[in-house]
């Protein structure tokens, strides 16, 4: 099937087109979160880019890239909203099965939207102006960019990789150079072992232990232990909030040896 005779037929209005690219607009759109804020201007504004670089072969490759990371996204866009670096730090230090499990979470049509960018995409190729060097298309697509949720959208993605695998290996020379001086006090040890659990990723008020009406921890409501009642995360992410919290004076003098575990070593347990 030609799918450029299908879309534009000869010399006729390309209605079928344009309506097609409002409509992907809109899905995208509302797929990677942008909504909840002058949801109507920002449709308008994807409908108007992909209009514009649907004029030149340049912009075209950009737009598709473009579509490319949205339909990426999407599952997870349609479920938590716009992308942030939480979610960010989230994907890169996962593991294959959290990824698997968190996967298995989203519902199958979230997939289905997906699937849809995808296959415009090949459309919007497909029937694209090869050769045409619009320099005007260009130059209002540059324009029209300026501060649009796109832009803003790839430049926290790239922003926020950038941090985090920066923050990565930061941790990881830490742990290959990093020495505790920790000074233990002469003494004998009031326990023979100590758990130290520390609740992350769940909300405290939804745990019954700290009052939640439902038994959502039937064993840590009879469990001996102290509980931390009061304390706020030190970060939005698990790995700075972790450090900030483990690590003794970790603004000042980030050293990984000066941690919880280094400490509990020293003094002779087995950690």
């Amino acid at each position: 099937m030609n799918i450029r005779k299908l879309f534009c037929p000869g010399n006729t209005p390309r209605i079928l087109l344009f309506l097609f690219f409002f409509v992907v607009s809109a899905i995208t759109t509302i797929a990677c979160g942008y909504t909840e804020k002058n949801a109507t201007g920002n449709v308008l504004l994807l409908f108007l880019l992909l209009l514009l670089a649907h004029r030149n072969t340049l912009t075209s490759i950009t737009a598709l890239l473009f579509l490319f990371c949205c339909a990426l996204y999407a599952p997870a866009g349609m479920t938590y909203g716009k992308i942030n670096n939480s979610f960010i730090v989230a994907l890169l230090q996962t593991t294959t099965d959290e990824a698997a499990e968190f996967t298995g979470m989203i519902p199958v049509y979230h997939f289905l939207v997906s699937a849809a960018i995808l296959v415009f995409m090949v459309i919007f190729w497909r029937t694209h102006h090869r050769g045409h060097r619009n320099w005007l298309a260009l130059l209002l697509f540059v324009l029209c960019s300026v501060n649009s949720w796109p832009l803003r959208m790839v430049k926290g993605i790239v922003v926020g990789t950038t941090d985090t695998l920066r923050e990565m290996q930061r941790y990881k020379q830490l742990n290959q150079h990093g020495a505790d001086n920790w000074k233990i006090l002469p003494g004998v040890p009031l326990y023979d072992t100590i758990v130290i659990v520390t609740g992350e990723s769940v909300r405290r008020d939804y745990m019954s232990v700290y009052g939640y009406p439902v038994p959502t921890t039937p064993w840590l409501n009879t469990a001996p232990g102290l509980f931390i009642d009061g304390y706020t995360s030190a970060a939005a992410s698990t790995v700075p909030s972790l450090s900030r919290t483990l690590i003794y004076d970790y603004e000042q003098n980030p050293d990984s040896g000066n941690n919880v575990v280094a400490l509990a070593a020293k003094a002779g347990y087995s950690t």
